[in-house]
């Protein structure tokens, strides 16, 4: 089965609260953060870690996770990773 993205594109936190996607390749990673509606928050440096704080970039997005019906974006600190997997979300 070939993977597209095309299936994914407008249903955005349902498809993460479903569980349906998995893993995200970094070519995807755009227009996963554009249907979700974070992408142009992302870009202009106003989307924080939803652990740490921190600012989020493209290049330092680690996990994207349904956090209390909202969509949870997580850095690339090890902290946060490690929070992640030992506290969850």
């Amino acid at each position: 089965m070939e993977y597209t993205f095309d299936r994914f594109k407008m249903k955005g936190v349902s498809i993460m609260k479903n569980n349906e996607l998995k893993a995200v390749i970094d070519d995807d990673l755009e227009p996963l953060l554009q249907s979700l509606g974070v992408y142009e928050d992302v870009l202009a440096g106003k989307s924080q870690c939803a652990f740490c704080n921190d600012i989020l970039t493209i290049d330092n997005i680690e996990a994207i996770l349904p956090i209390e019906n909202e969509i949870g974006i997580i850095c690339n600190r090890k902290a946060c990773m490690a929070k992640l997997f030992t506290e969850g979300a």
